[in-house]
């Protein structure tokens, strides 16, 4: 059994969760059902789809969960400052000030090919403007990523750009995010946003 390809929708990892009963068929591309509506989603069934593009029918807006919860960077800022004591440095003349904080985050990386992977990382500093964290493999610059904030209340969900990646030593790299909430012009290859040098 299949649905219509006039039917499909493109769905993200962000809207399932383990254990979660699904209220919809997933399917592939072709609309084959890979997981029927009524599965448990199991932690087995939840990494095997971590490998495909998934869809679903019409059936799954109907009773449809809402979307991840989402925030102004300012805000996020605001709700971190909370939880943390260290300022930024007075002497930081860039745009946007980066606060020394450690803050958990769960990522979910876009990658060329239409490949999607979950990281978890932690930030060496986060500003306004984006952020940067250490990870033990290259990442692109370009790749689309969306951070989850764990401490956070709702676990508010942005979207930003990988700008840089540079190796630290060993399989180490520093990597600067760019939020693209901030972003105000169109993003081409030929019109790459400015690198905040997160």
């Amino acid at each position: 059994m299949a649905v219509s390809t006039n039917e499909l929708h493109p769905i993200s990892l962000w809207d399932l969760s383990l254990g979660q009963v699904l209220h919809g068929n997933l399917c592939d591309k072709n609309g084959k059902i890979v997981l029927p509506a009524g599965c448990r989603l199991g932690e087995t069934e939840y990494n095997a789809l971590r490998q495909q593009k998934l869809f679903v029918g019409n059936d799954w807006f109907k009773k449809a969960s809402s979307p991840p919860a989402t925030a102004e960077p300012q805000k996020i800022i605001q709700d971190l400052g909370k939880q943390h004591t260290q300022q930024a440095s007075p002497n930081d003349r860039r745009e946007h000030k980066r606060f020394p904080w450690s803050v958990a985050l769960t990522m979910q990386l876009e990658e060329s090919g239409g490949n999607h992977r979950r990281i978890e990382v932690t930030t060496l500093n986060i500003s306004v403007g984006g952020f940067a964290f250490t990870y033990r493999q290259f990442i692109h610059p370009g790749t689309i990523v969306f951070a989850r904030f764990e401490t956070l209340p709702d676990k508010p969900v942005l979207k930003g750009v990988v700008r840089s990646c540079a190796p630290i030593g060993g399989m180490q790299h520093r990597i600067g995010v760019q939020f693209l909430e901030n972003t105000h012009q169109a993003e081409t290859p030929d019109n790459p946003p400015k690198n905040p040098s997160a």
